[in-house]
């Protein structure tokens, strides 16, 4: 009688970390010299993390991004990731991407209303792994309780 021994390797095996959300909804509101965003990973109806004018998202993800301006026209670039765009009241603006390279982005309003622009006009877009956008995700949620 001959034995045999089976052997499994683990290797390769190990938690895969967290899962990148497929989708990734971003709303802006712009108001008088200043803007904020809202973000919300995931699809569903709930109504997302605060996050003033710092949108993080993970690599991997569809991101629509809607702007909505209550006073203004009001224009949207982020050059990095080509985004240009305006929102004027009642004709709100959409653009969507593929979060394809993790990176920092400049995002810059300018109010068309003639009043000076102020540093609530810029604000930064910041692209990270699954695993950075969801322990972003778990300090910007307690924050805002």
């Amino acid at each position: 009688m001959s034995r045999v021994f089976l052997g499994v390797a683990l290797a390769g095996c190990s938690d895969p970390g967290p899962a990148v959300p497929a989708a990734v909804d971003v709303a802006i509101v712009s108001e008088d010299v200043r803007w904020t965003a809202t973000v919300r990973a995931g699809g569903g109806d709930g109504g997302g993390l605060a996050c003033g004018r710092e949108i993080h998202v993970p690599v991997g993800a569809d991101v629509k991004i809607s702007i909505e301006s209550r006073d203004y026209l009001c224009i949207f670039s982020a050059p990095g990731i080509g985004l240009r765009t305006f929102a004027t009241p009642g004709i709100p603006a959409e653009y969507r991407f593929r979060a394809e390279r993790p990176g920092t982005f400049e995002i810059r309003s300018d109010e068309m209303c003639g009043l000076p622009a102020t540093g609530e006009t810029s604000g930064r877009l910041v692209v990270e792994t699954a695993a950075e956008f969801r322990r972003w995700e778990r300090e910007t949620g307690r924050g805002a309780r």
